[in-house]
């Protein structure tokens, strides 16, 4: 029952899935990593682009400054 229930859990929580009233628990399992897989590398990009506002934005407030 609690492996259902975790099954059911990551099927729910992955959205390729989330219409699939079936679903094998290996079709489960792989579309579960390639989310994570695909969040990782979402979070990577955005950690990515949050350093260059970053900078951007320490450029502009120095430019502030000297005005």
């Amino acid at each position: 029952v609690q492996f259902r229930n975790a099954f059911d859990t990551l099927r729910q929580n992955v959205p390729e899935l989330r219409a699939a009233d079936k679903a094998s628990k290996l079709l489960i399992l792989n579309k579960s990593r390639d989310y994570c897989w695909k969040l990782t590398s979402r979070e990577a990009t955005l950690a990515k682009e949050l350093k260059v506002l970053k900078a951007k934005q320490q450029s502009l407030l120095r430019q502030l400054k000297q005005k």
